[in-house]
């Protein structure tokens, strides 16, 4: 078989069936997100053994979890964009083993001084692992799967964080508080020395980045084995590469608003995501609900948020995903009212609690999935980087907000009602970015149509050669 001069690498890829090559790089960035989100939430785990181990009131923490969202926003934002310039793979390896130390070292700790600074660290290498994560896995996925993996990618934060919790359970209860810590730290740096031996990184960043790499060929012939490619051939990424600062490509030409109304998204969904998460079970509980009946619910709000992130990827594929994250939204606001409506029938407030769940967790999914389509791969990790960034001050806010709220004494419907606001937000800057968008069927040339998702209509499409 001779071998093929020139190859367009987008179109390679998705011309061929998931190969397990590609399955083993998904599944490395699920787990990586998995014992993300195991570290991320460890802290709540242990609050109520720590302090009593401490002598201190469980409110004391508060800055250690604040914190810690501050350091995830900073590591989004700072960590997104390096990645950019050198690369997915040395980010992640890199935030793994800070995650994992600084989560170890969480063990050792015998003040709150420590804990915060500590947390802090932690934050920011968690804040970069989860775009770069994510890019890495869409770029190695063919277009029509992309939603799909990004999604079920994005599923191991939570994931991680519901077996940190049945897992804090048990042990708590035979153990001390560090083995919380003490198992997340590890898992981080044995993640950190796997992907290091194993992970590879983005052939498209690569070739943008790197060309004449002789990691090209051989990573192509991994993902697609059938193509008859050697050190001669040329790869082209038929993308546009410009000079200057990738940042400064978030606001280029039509870039601008759909970065803007990106930004309004995750700011308002995790901005809800949060004061749900802090707040629902004391809104419930005050409002008559039995306790039981409140941690019910906020459990179906988490548990309906990952099935919809599952199952919402192929419809995100075959459908305009704004028009799609517009009618998540608006379920998951409407189903935020019910929830007041329904104070007197727990099994109401469940079944309201699951729409919530379904529209608001699950329209955050697909917002990642939205996100690494709208951005080319010179400055993916740098779009959604910022993109969690500005979302997690939504998940700083959030919970300042609800205990405002909770502080006036309003009543419970009325709490919930002004609580649905943020997911009307988000449903109505999906709604302007679907305008954006056009139809995914071809007939408009934009990222969300047919074809390679990641090129921009107002950038000049320039090979880079390898």
């Amino acid at each position: 078989m001779n071998a093929i001069h020139s190859l367009d690498i987008a179109q390679a890829i998705d011309s061929q069936p998931v190969r397990r090559f590609q399955l083993l790089v998904f599944a490395l960035c699920f787990f990586c997100l998995l014992a993300d989100g195991f570290d991320a939430q460890a802290l709540g785990y242990v609050v109520p053994a720590i302090s009593k181990a401490w002598g201190l009131k469980p409110a004391s923490f508060a800055p250690a979890f604040s914190i810690g969202l501050v350091g995830m926003a900073i590591g989004a934002l700072v960590l997104g964009s390096l990645a950019d310039y050198v690369g997915r793979r040395r980010i992640i390896i890199g935030c793994a083993a800070v995650s994992g130390a600084a989560t170890l070292a969480m063990a050792g700790v015998s003040n709150l001084t420590e804990l915060v600074a500590l947390r802090f660290v932690a934050g920011c290498a968690l804040g970069g692992l989860i775009p770069n994560g994510l890019a890495l896995s869409s770029e190695f996925s063919p277009a029509r799967w992309r939603a799909v993996v990004v999604m079920v990618t994005a599923c191991g934060i939570s994931i991680g964080s519901a077996v940190g919790g049945l897992a804090a359970g048990t042990l708590l209860a035979h153990h001390g508080w560090p083995i919380v810590f003490q198992i997340g730290g590890a898992l981080a740096l044995v993640l950190a020395v796997v992907t290091a031996l194993v992970l590879p990184e983005s052939v498209r960043f690569q070739a943008l980045r790197r060309p004449g790499s002789p990691k090209i060929p051989a990573l192509m012939r991994r993902v697609c084995p059938g193509l008859a490619v050697d050190a001669a051939t040329v790869f082209t990424v038929l993308e546009e590469k410009p000079a200057g600062l990738t940042v400064r490509q978030l606001f280029a030409g039509r870039r601008l608003p759909k970065t803007l109304l990106l930004w309004v998204i995750y700011f308002s969904g995790l901005l809800e995501i949060y004061v749900f998460a802090s707040w629902l079970p004391t809104v419930l509980h005050r409002a008559g609900v039995s306790m039981a009946w409140s941690v019910y619910a906020t459990s179906a709000l988490q548990i309906a948020g990952t099935v919809g992130s599952l199952l919402l990827g192929t419809v995100l594929e075959r459908f305009n995903p704004g028009r799609v994250l517009t009618v998540l939204y608006t379920l998951g606001a409407l189903s935020v009212f019910a929830i007041g409506l329904s104070l007197e029938q727990p099994w109401m407030i469940v079944l309201a609690a699951c729409g919530a769940g379904f529209g608001i967790v699950g329209g955050q999914a697909g917002t990642h999935a939205l996100a690494s389509r709208i951005y080319p791969t010179f400055m993916r990790s740098t779009g959604m980087g910022w993109a969690l960034g500005i979302g997690r001050i939504g998940s700083v806010i959030g919970p300042l907000v609800g205990g405002a709220l909770l502080a006036r004494d309003w009543p419970g419907q009325d709490l919930l009602a002004v609580g649905a606001l943020p997911a009307l937000l988000a449903a109505a800057a999906a709604f302007g970015l679907s305008r954006l968008l056009g139809r995914q069927n071809g007939h408009h040339s934009d990222e969300a149509a047919a074809g390679d998702p990641a090129v921009d209509e107002d950038a000049p499409v320039v090979p880079a050669r390898a």
